[in-house]
């Protein structure tokens, strides 16, 4: 973590979801994982209110969002985001019309960009 990136709080968080499950084949030897989605209103109001990837990315992982493994289902969770995950929800936003902040970050948003996964999707589903 870069201590020199402020870190944004919000003072209302909604999540999609949020919870603890086990994920091992075995109920004697259980896996527990965290996973966490902001909601779309709480993505956006963190997204406009950061300067960068990393200060979005950051500031998502602190109110809770991401994933990751734990020791045990009590364990408190230190979740993590991929940038292509969180890429993709602003894309979706942009898609629908969310006019979200640009950082200059290379983005799929591009209309021949969806309009070639809609065509694929189209020839795909013959």
């Amino acid at each position: 973590m870069n201590e020199n990136i402020e870190v944004i709080e919000l003072e209302e968080v909604t999540f999609m979801y949020k919870g603890v499950s086990n994920i091992g084949r075995n109920e004697d030897s259980p896996v527990w994982f965290y996973l966490a989605k902001l909601t779309q209103e709480s993505f956006v109001r963190l997204w406009q209110r950061c300067d960068s990837m990393e200060q979005f990315q950051m500031s998502y992982q602190a109110l809770g969002g991401g994933n990751c493994l734990l020791e045990s289902e009590e364990a408190e969770p230190v979740p993590e985001e991929s940038v292509s995950k969180i890429l993709f929800t602003a894309g979706i936003l942009r898609k629908r019309g969310i006019p979200l902040k640009s950082w200059g970050v290379t983005e799929d948003t591009k209309s021949d960009y969806w309009d070639s996964l809609s065509q694929l999707a189209e020839e795909e589903a013959l």
